[in-house]
């Protein structure tokens, strides 16, 4: 996903800036499909960084109830 735009579902554009705040700003419904998700737990560390629990089981994969891309 390098180079796309990433927005929430309301529309809002995740930029750099606000990713990675250490805050626990964004869950699994707030994303489309599981690919945005992934792009946007990775770019904030991943697993050992996972403040917003988008990886229950710590696998390496967030929210994996999503829908995947077509």
């Amino acid at each position: 996903m390098q180079g796309n735009l990433l927005f929430d579902k309301s529309g809002n554009i995740v930029t750099d800036s606000s990713i990675g705040k250490g805050a626990d700003e964004y869950n699994c419904d707030d994303f489309t499909t599981q690919e945005e998700a992934q792009y946007f737990f990775e770019k904030v560390g991943g697993v050992g960084n996972d403040v917003n629990r988008l990886d229950g089981d710590k696998d390496g994969t967030a929210c994996e109830s999503l829908p995947k891309a077509k």
